[in-house]
């Protein structure tokens, strides 16, 4: 596609000036354009930068003159060409390129939320993150209801605390009354994935000094690994974990995350709005009417 736009080390394109096409030259002279070259890191990452940096200079062009299938940034353009596969899977690209962007400084994290009387920080890098499913979603046929979000998520990346807070919780969910028994993190981590009840290996963090209203609890689960024990202070963005998959049996990798008081669940979607983004529940819906009865039976019986 690209290796007949190049003479020599010059890309050679196009852009519209009124109603005529304008050539224009990229010069490259670091690495030939071929097979070979394009097997090394290095030079992959170069040409990558390049094409990208023509498609953002050609896409407004593009999109005046040929029918294109809706899509959201240059680089879902510079992947699929002119058909983008999914809402999904563009998501998940341009998610990938913002955690990119932040860990190599050419991007500022997104400063924290003052929400809850807490400055609340992203639980994902690469914010904002798309949540795939909301607090009051039915589980298992409807004898459930969803407690958290489940935050779309690669398998391994870091997971971080919202908050400044101390860790009062590190351990496995196990069916029956041993599920919340606290165990060191090397136990936790050790733990084999089997006997391990829906929530797998999880943390909670209790979030102090809330100027009103009552103190917080951040809980994360299904994760890979576990990185800070009980009774650890951290501070907010710090890595707490990493993204895994365990306590699932047929869903990806992602983050459930789940806020609480002692009086009842928050929706973290509402209170992270741009950290976290995705279609809020209605409040008077089925959904959000099943989490309320579920919640309103939970804490009679803590």
């Amino acid at each position: 596609m690209y290796q007949r736009h190049f003479r020599g080390h010059e890309y050679i394109y196009h852009v519209r000036a009124g109603d005529t096409w304008q050539e224009r030259t990229l010069l490259l002279p670091r690495f030939p354009f071929n097979e070979a070259s394009l097997k090394r890191a290095e030079a992959n990452l170069y040409f990558a930068a390049a094409l990208l940096s023509v498609w953002r200079d050609q896409e407004d062009d593009v999109h005046a003159v040929y029918p294109q299938m809706p899509h959201r940034h240059f680089i879902s353009h510079f992947i699929w060409g002119d058909r983008v596969k999914s809402d999904r899977a563009e998501d998940r690209i341009l998610t990938d390129r913002r955690r990119l962007l932040e860990y190599y400084g050419a991007r500022a994290v997104p400063a924290p939320i003052a929400a809850l009387g807490l400055s609340l920080h992203s639980p994902l890098d690469g914010a904002p993150r798309v949540v795939s499913s909301g607090l009051g979603s039915d589980r298992d046929g409807g004898e459930r209801s969803h407690r958290g979000i489940d935050i779309e998520s690669e398998f391994g990346e870091p997971v971080r605390a919202v908050a400044n807070g101390t860790v009062v919780f590190v351990g496995v969910d196990l069916p029956g009354h041993h599920h919340n028994e606290s165990m060191t993190s090397q136990e936790v981590n050790d733990f084999p994935l089997r006997p391990m009840g829906r929530g797998g290996r999880y943390l909670c963090i209790n979030h102090d000094g809330v100027a009103s209203g009552p103190a917080v609890r951040s809980c994360y689960m299904h994760l890979h690994t576990i990185e800070v024990s009980t009774g650890d202070t951290v501070v907010g963005g710090q890595r707490i974990g990493s993204v895994g998959r365990s306590g699932m049996k047929r869903s990806a990798p992602h983050l459930h995350l789940e806020f609480r008081t002692l009086e009842a669940l928050l929706n973290p979607l509402e209170h992270l709005s741009g950290h976290v983004i995705g279609k809020p529940a209605d409040p008077d819906g089925p959904e959000v009417r099943a989490f309320r009865r579920a919640s309103e039976i939970l804490y009679r019986n803590l």
